[in-house]
């Protein structure tokens, strides 16, 4: 079937490029063909788990997956609440299990443009587990009749439209800016732009985008789950809430 050739095609890709080692970045993706090559090449995998395990483990090929993955060489979650979930998952990846969390800027700079109309930012996929609805609520209530900020949403809409449709009903269509997915230059030219950035999720891991907010200097909410608590202090580095709040 479609993996065992895609292990081949892999197989024969590391023997040319003379690769002795792979790295996995397993965020939602099917792992098969990666382990099957692996498997038969005798190669070292390292495998990155960077995914709300609840949510998208199934595709990457449940359990077993991550047991096979720690058969084959070191694990590494990005932060201690994917290594704890992991754990409660998998007892047996418990001392398998090591926290690497490395992270350097990736967007341009470009210096911000002065604005006269204030802007909300939240670069997220819009999905359930996000968030977004809450803080289209939350928006509904803090703008005052007559106010000029707006809501910047950017991310692929997994919701089939659903979204943009409450946003009209809360009465936002004027306010509420849906972009869609957005290139780097874009984003980091709407961050740039933006007055503060929050990141609403119900669940998460190690989230980017909240890094990259940061990285731009920004003031930062976000909910007070998985490994937000981790790169964001309260009071000090930004503004943590609880989920669902």
């Amino acid at each position: 079937g479609p993996p065992r050739r895609a292990a081949a095609q892999l197989g024969a890709l590391a023997r040319r490029a003379g690769v002795t080692d792979w790295r996995l970045h397993l965020f939602g993706r099917d792992s098969e063909a990666f382990l099957r090559a692996a498997e038969a090449g005798r190669w070292k995998l390292v495998t990155v788990l960077h995914l709300v395990l609840r949510d998208y483990l199934r595709f990457a090929g449940g359990r077993a997956a991550l047991e096979r993955t720690a058969r084959l060489g070191p694990l590494a979650a990005v932060s201690r609440a994917q290594r704890r979930e992991a754990a409660a998952l998998a007892p047996s990846l418990a001392a398998h299990l090591r926290v690497v969390s490395a992270y350097g800027p990736t967007l341009p700079r470009p210096r911000p443009r002065r604005r006269a109309v204030a802007s909300v930012l939240c670069t997220a996929r819009l999905a359930p587990y996000k968030g977004v609805d809450l803080l289209l609520m939350a928006f509904a209530r803090l703008r005052a009749p007559g106010s000029a900020v707006r809501l910047v949403l950017a991310g692929r809409d997994q919701t089939g439209g659903a979204l943009r449709a409450f946003s009209r009903r809360l009465g936002l269509a004027d306010c509420v800016d849906f972009i869609g997915e957005v290139k780097r230059a874009g984003l980091a030219r709407r961050l740039a732009d933006c007055s503060a950035f929050v990141l609403p999720s119900r669940r998460d891991n190690f989230p980017i985008a909240l890094l990259e907010a940061m990285a731009a200097g920004k003031p930062v909410i976000a909910t007070r789950v998985g490994g937000i608590p981790e790169l964001v202090e309260h009071g000090r580095s930004g503004l943590l809430v609880p989920p669902g709040d």
